[in-house]
């Protein structure tokens, strides 16, 4: 199975699980991380 891109934009509380789980998942691939706030866009 081809995985898909995926970018999430705003990393509030939901967002934070959002990356963590796509960064570990196996069929999806992590391209972006966007938040108005650069420390925790870059995690």
């Amino acid at each position: 199975m081809e995985k898909i891109n995926i970018a999430v934009i705003g990393t509030g509380i939901y967002g934070e699980n959002h990356v963590a789980f796509l960064a570990s998942s196996q069929l999806a691939n992590l391209k972006c991380i966007c938040d108005i706030n650069k420390a925790r866009a870059k995690g």
